[in-house]
């Protein structure tokens, strides 16, 4: 039985929408949960690191910040909407927010406001980062627009819940957490990953190994 956020993804994916009339060639947009104009966690600093080696590789990079964060991770920070950080430009979206969403509504949600800043921005292609949060989203924002997307997945996000919780792998949730973000690999053109073992274990899900680097 396919999971039902899945589902609805393809069902909007599937919706007209008017193509970019002239993307800007080499301009990436970047789609993560952190950034690091307002944290300093290793997921930001890593968007940092790779959103630079993509600037050095003459690329220009929009980082598209998971909708609503910052400002869903507790009281107001002073975040623009758009801020530069050592030359690479964060867009920041207060609406809409999963704090108080069923997961279905923030699904459709961010995919009409990835929609909408990837008309204004006009990137070539979309890299969408771990999880599936913003992937799945990204990917249907990609899609209707007919832009080629990209996946890095820096970990498996319900292994590591399940590492502190050892009940998790057992549940529904567990397994939907790991199928969403499947998907969302096998969806892309290419898939990103740090490491040989995070390799073959992408494969074991699935993901034809000659696209993943």
């Amino acid at each position: 039985m396919q999971d039902a956020l899945i589902t609805l993804a393809q069902r909007i994916a599937e919706r007209p929408a008017h193509l970019i009339p002239q993307p800007i060639s080499d301009r990436v947009a970047y789609v993560v949960s952190h950034a690091p104009s307002y944290s300093s966690n290793g997921y930001a600093v890593r968007t940092q690191g790779i959103a630079k080696a993509l600037t050095e590789a003459n690329l220009e990079v929009i980082g598209l910040v998971r909708p609503g964060r910052p400002w869903s991770l507790g009281p107001d920070q002073p975040v623009a909407v758009e801020q530069m950080v050592d030359g690479v430009r964060y867009i920041h979206s207060r609406h809409p927010s999963d704090a108080h969403q069923r997961p279905e509504d923030y699904l459709e949600a961010a995919a009409e406001r990835f929609l909408t800043l990837l008309r204004i921005y006009r990137p070539a292609a979309v890299l969408a980062a771990s999880n599936w949060m913003v992937g799945l989203p990204a990917w249907v924002a990609a899609h209707r627009l007919g832009l080629p997307f990209y996946n890095e997945v820096r970990g498996f996000w319900e292994l590591s819940r399940a590492a502190r919780d050892p009940g998790y792998a057992e549940s529904a949730d567990c397994e939907a957490q790991a199928t969403r973000d499947c998907f969302v690999a096998r969806k892309a053109k290419k898939v990103f990953t740090l490491n040989q073992p995070m390799r073959a274990e992408l494969v074991a899900r699935g993901i034809e190994v000659a696209k993943i680097d």
